[in-house]
């Protein structure tokens, strides 16, 4: 990871979340979501550890590189509430590595946000680690 240069400043944090394929010309979800935790995150993009990067049959970090139809979907089902209203950003697959030492969560992916996250909604995530 050395030689890795990050925009803006980056927080290490916990949180539950789910990573999901939709086909963005049909609105349809392609798979699954796989659940895995934020474990870093900045207002450019976020570093994931996942337990696998398949779903559905479809490889969650090259569905989105070969197939621009499709979009990878980062869910943040503890933000909020109520079960209904769950909050949702459009991410861009950047880096994968494997941690063979994590029996548990073995992949690591890094990813960009289409949209940089708002000052006010990377303080929300931050705080909702506790």
């Amino acid at each position: 990871m050395a030689g890795r240069r990050w925009k803006g400043k980056r927080y290490s944090i916990r949180l539950p979340i789910s990573l999901f394929l939709r086909d963005e010309e049909s609105r349809r979800i392609l798979s699954e979501p796989q659940s895995g935790t934020l474990v870093d995150i900045s207002q450019g993009g976020a570093c994931l550890r996942l337990p696998g990067v398949f779903s559905n049959g479809r490889h969650l970090f090259y569905g989105p590189l070969d197939l621009p139809s499709q979009s990878l979907c980062l869910e943040f089902p503890s933000l909020s509430n109520e079960s209904d209203k769950v909050f949702v950003l459009h991410v861009w697959p950047v880096w994968l590595d494997r941690d063979f030492s994590d029996k548990s969560m073995p992949f690591r992916m890094g990813v960009s946000f289409l949209e940089e996250l708002s000052k006010k909604m990377l303080k929300v995530v931050v705080a909702a680690d506790g």
